[in-house]
């Protein structure tokens, strides 16, 4: 729904309200309820179960082995790369392709944990160690708030936690939001 709303807001659609966005909120909460959206163009990440994957036995086991079996097509590759996002409505869209090329997607909702950068941190370190460089490619805001988020995330891993890291901000830049009219989110 957030993404929704940033998009219609980009697109001078609606304006970048709280009433705004509570009645698209609304509006979408009523036609998914009748059908006229299916439940599935929207998903909430931020909700979820926690529980192991358990199966009825070997058989369905080796199954679902068979089916999600996938080599690591990193394993051989000098560098280790993931995607970190600012906004949990991207994630899901950055996802599907990030993972088809496996590279993992990291949700930061902004100004990402200390403890969420220290278990990156110690991924990373892992990675160093196996004598790979770690890339991060970023995708976030450009307003004060978005530059400071990916700034702190580099002081973290370089002063708290001595991990050299290769941090790109793939998006937004100053140069995409003046070549292609974006907005700043």
């Amino acid at each position: 729904v957030r993404h929704l709303f940033y998009r219609l807001v980009g697109l001078n659609v609606i304006p970048k309200s709280e009433q705004a966005y509570k009645l698209l909120c609304g509006h979408l909460a009523r036609w998914r309820r009748s059908e006229e959206i299916p439940w599935s163009a929207f998903s909430d990440s931020t909700r979820w179960h926690l529980q192991h994957t358990t199966f009825d036995g070997i058989e369905e086991a080796l199954r679902n082995t068979a089916t999600t079996y996938r080599r690591n097509l990193w394993s051989t590759q000098p560098c280790f790369v993931e995607v970190w996002v600012e906004k949990d409505s991207i994630a899901s869209l950055v996802a599907r392709v990030a993972n088809s090329f496996g590279v993992p997607v990291f949700v930061a909702r902004g100004f990402a944990s200390l403890s969420s950068l220290y278990s990156a941190a110690n991924t990373f370190r892992t990675a160093v160690e196996a004598g790979k460089k770690v890339v991060i490619y970023h995708l976030g805001d450009y307003d004060p708030s978005g530059v400071a988020a990916g700034e702190s995330m580099i002081r973290a891993f370089r002063d708290d936690f001595n991990v050299k890291v290769q941090f790109t901000r793939a998006a937004v830049t100053e140069d995409q939001i003046r070549n292609l009219n974006l907005p700043t989110r």
